[in-house]
């Protein structure tokens, strides 16, 4: 069954063709979520398995025939440059993993295309609010299971050394889960919801506080600027799009002469 005849099933047929609809829509949904939300720890916690199935519905419900000559340009262009990449490292091994490791996330792209056009918007908004309840009250739950250390800071760092690859891992799945809930803020009208969004919401920004990364804080003012730049035209595009260069220059000289920076 391909894209074209699932979408041209009415909302109200009834029957077998309604219900494998909606059951490959809640999988194709969830899965695609919870990968983008694990994309910094695409190893941990059931991500692989997400993954395949994210990516293995989208080519069975026949995605890549629509997605392939789109993108086709621009598919060949990064396989050309990972081959280059691999050609020239002085580590051959590590750039051709890192080249996996892109293609791995960049093949999100098959499953998130198919689910604009595939899924109700209640329902991927539905599958987000869930995830982001679950990754903030994992949080919360992790910053309580280490409130009685001397350093929750650190006592959370030698957790996620040892069960979420490195701190960085959990302090980027942290900061994407307060991307979704400042979404859902926007788009939900329900007062009790967006009471309790809204406080998950505090409690997310709090933690990045506790696990103090500077990094994402500057991540944040980033997107605040990206949103601004689309949004509205004029000056206030010009001040935003003069940030990001700003900001985003400022990054690369850290990352490239940190000592000059220190």
């Amino acid at each position: 069954m391909t894209v074209n005849a699932l979408i041209s099933v009415a909302p109200e047929s009834a029957g077998k063709s309604s219900s494998f609809r909606s059951w490959h829509e809640h999988v194709l949904a969830a899965s695609t979520l919870f990968c983008f939300l694990m994309i910094p720890a695409p190893s941990s916690y059931g991500a692989p398995l997400a993954w395949v199935l994210s990516v293995g519905f989208a080519l069975y419900l026949g995605a890549w025939n629509s997605f392939f000559p789109r993108y086709r340009m621009a598919i060949w262009a990064m396989l050309t440059l990972i081959v280059i990449n691999v050609m020239t490292a002085t580590v051959p091994g590590r750039a051709l993993s890192g080249g996996y490791e892109l293609l791995r996330s960049m093949s999100l792209l098959i499953p998130a295309s198919l689910l604009v056009v595939q899924a109700g918007h209640r329902l991927a908004f539905g599958w987000m609010k869930a995830l982001a309840t679950m990754a903030t009250l994992a949080a919360g739950g992790l910053y309580v299971f280490y409130a009685s250390q001397a350093s929750v800071m650190y006592a959370i760092y030698g957790w996620s050394e040892l069960h979420f690859g490195n701190v960085h891992n959990l302090i980027n799945v942290s900061a994407l889960s307060v991307l979704c809930l400042v979404v859902i803020l926007l788009f939900e009208h329900g007062r009790l919801q967006r009471l309790f969004f809204g406080a998950l919401l505090l409690f997310s920004l709090w933690f990045q506080w506790i696990l103090e990364s500077e990094g994402t804080l500057l991540a944040f003012v980033l997107c605040l600027l990206a949103w601004a730049a689309i949004r509205f035209l004029g000056r206030v595009r010009l001040f935003a799009l003069t940030g990001l260069l700003l900001g985003v220059g400022a990054y690369a000289v850290q990352m490239l002469w940190p000592d000059a920076v220190q």
